[in-house]
């Protein structure tokens, strides 16, 4: 993440993954704008997403 903020200082990601690691308890103190824990269902992907979007315009 921190490569993509120096080109993209705006990028938008989501971190995901099935393992328990420091990026999903510290999302954010890597850049991403939320989690989501797999498996997930496309609702919940779909919830996430809106709500990156609707931070964003903020």
């Amino acid at each position: 993440m921190s490569e993509l903020i120096k080109v993209d200082p705006n990028v938008k990601a989501i971190v995901s993954s099935g393992y328990s690691s420091d990026s999903f308890s510290d999302y954010k103190m890597y850049g991403f704008c939320d989690v989501i824990a797999k498996p997930y269902r496309l609702q919940e992907l779909g919830k996430v997403l809106a709500s990156v979007i609707r931070e964003s315009k903020k």
